[in-house]
């Protein structure tokens, strides 16, 4: 019934195997319980001392062990452990498993420090796995443990880990009042001891991170900048090489959307990749790749964006992060637009719907209007109309001016192309206006945001708006205020594309 495995998992030690599985059930169950539970314990610690340096490796195992011994105490601490080494690994379900495990085992005098640590870990998997509302739920209870301990860092830990779920979620109103908690909390005692006045720092870099980046997402981008300086310039003074590449993130995004500077961007993305390979940091490396992804969309090289993309779903795919795999989707099918594959781009993009589902999954008004796009090259307007709509109101909902703005050019596009469509409005809905008051809408949300690239391109549709509808004069004065702005900006990729694709006179 026995076999010997001809490798041992341990130097020096034998291992054996049980010929079939049933074999193994009907041993362990005649065993008397009240010396399993001696036995497990006995696993346990003889696991603990002979795996030496790889010991967290069995982590899990070892928890079980002391689980099924009933030494709840000691299966807590292990089973923390093991989701530590999960969330290492990229093993986020995994994580999540042993984390919960860990707090619901832990006794009643555990440390509250502990406690914080285990939250922490445990918000972060959810976070990464789009699981919003729990991750928020996660960081809050970590809060209250954090308090009760005493701990400010790990107050603003909490108090920044919420701050990120909600960017996320695209709350950004209270993401910015989370983030302003973090630095509130660390500026309140400037006097930190010399041992932790490197987490102090770094928390008030992530803070500063943070509220730049709900600034951008806001359209502040003046803001958005004096954040993302401040936050590299604190976390390369604390020695903090992941949140400097995070901070060097938010200044290329403010770069590449806000001031039409795509070269200065993509050097930013590289530096801020560059760093994640140091750090062997695959979730950042795959992030990386995605907003490169994005600059080269934004530059009109959907070729490249296209190849990026998919590195960026492969990254994600392999580390289990599906918050990941959501961006990538969605961006893909962006860059297909772009390149007139309107079929597979639909694909992509209702992937990215479905996998978001109720995660509350903050970016979808960029999704649907891809997805607008995607429709009406296809010549499915009603579906058009529809996922257009869908953006506004999602973009409404945020706050996020070039989500608005963005919704509204593509309402106009939609109304232009086909201009006899009519929108059926649910009861207490007003219709859709007609494609120049769409244009007009679009073009004053990015003119309050000072976001200069996308008025152009607003300009540029609206002027082929009113070349078809025979207004020649309006016509050609808007499309050159659009090129011209492409020119002034250095964006000369649009600017060419436009010379190409010029309405006839």
């Amino acid at each position: 019934m026995v076999f010997p495995r001809q490798a041992s998992t341990f130097a020096g030690g034998h291992e054996f195997i049980f010929k079939h599985a049933i074999f193994h059930s009907v041993t362990y169950e005649s065993v008397l319980k009240r010396l399993r539970k001696v036995y497990h314990a006995q696993v346990a610690a003889w696991l603990v001392e002979r795996s030496g340096e790889r010991v967290n490796e069995y982590a899990g195992l070892i928890g079980e062990h002391y689980e099924r011994a009933g030494e709840t105490a000691q299966a807590a601490e292990w089973y923390g452990r093991a989701g530590n080494q999960a969330q290492d690994t990229y093993a986020p379900e995994a994580a999540i498993n042993y984390y919960q495990k860990a707090l619901a085992l832990a006794p009643p005098n555990a440390p509250t420090t502990w406690r914080a640590a285990m939250y922490d870990g445990l918000g972060e998997m959810l976070r990464r796995q789009a699981r919003f509302p729990e991750a928020a739920e996660a960081y809050i209870t970590m809060r209250a443990a954090a308090e009760a301990a005493g701990d400010p860092i790990a107050q603003a830990r909490a108090w920044y880990g919420l701050a990120a779920v909600q960017e996320r979620s695209g709350d950004y109103r209270p993401a910015l009042e989370s983030a302003g908690r973090v630095e509130a909390i660390v500026l309140a005692v400037p006097a930190y001891p010399p041992e932790i006045h490197t987490r102090a720092q770094m928390e008030l870099a992530r803070a500063l991170y943070t509220k730049g980046l709900v600034n951008f997402r806001l359209g502040n981008g003046e803001a958005a900048l004096a954040l993302g300086e401040r936050a590299l310039t604190i976390s390369m003074q604390a020695g903090a090489r992941y949140q400097m590449a995070l901070s060097l993130d938010l200044l290329a995004s403010v770069h590449d959307y806000m001031l039409g500077h795509p070269e200065q961007a993509a050097h930013y993305y590289e530096q801020a990749l560059g760093v994640f390979r140091e750090l062997g940091n695959r979730m950042g490396m795959g992030a990386m790749l995605n907003n490169l992804g994005e600059n080269a969309r934004l530059r009109r090289d959907f070729k490249t964006a296209v190849v990026r993309y998919q590195e960026a779903l492969k990254v994600a795919r392999e580390i289990g992060a599906r918050d990941g795999e959501i961006s990538s989707f969605s961006n893909l099918g962006g860059a297909r637009v772009g390149l007139g594959e309107y079929v597979a781009a639909e694909a992509d993009l209702r992937e990215a719907i479905r996998m978001a589902g109720a995660s509350g999954w903050g970016w979808l008004s960029e999704t649907y209007r891809f997805l607008a796009e995607a429709c009406l090259g296809q010549g499915k307007v009603a579906e058009a109309l529809e996922a257009a709509q869908q953006a506004l109101h999602l973009g409404q909902e945020t706050e996020s001016k070039e989500d608005i703005g963005r919704a509204w050019r593509t309402l106009g596009v939609v109304k232009s192309r086909q201009p006899e469509i009519h929108d059926r409005p649910s009861a207490g809905e007003a219709q859709t206006p007609e494609a120049a008051a769409c244009f007009a809408a679009s073009y004053q949300v990015f003119t309050e945001a000072s976001l200069e690239a996308e008025q152009a391109r607003t300009l540029r549709e609206w002027a082929r708006h009113e070349w078809q509808a025979g207004d020649r004069e309006n016509g050609r004065r808007r499309w050159q205020e659009a090129r011209a702005i492409f020119e002034r900006l250095g964006l000369a990729a649009e600017a060419a594309e436009m010379d190409q694709t010029r309405p006839a006179q």
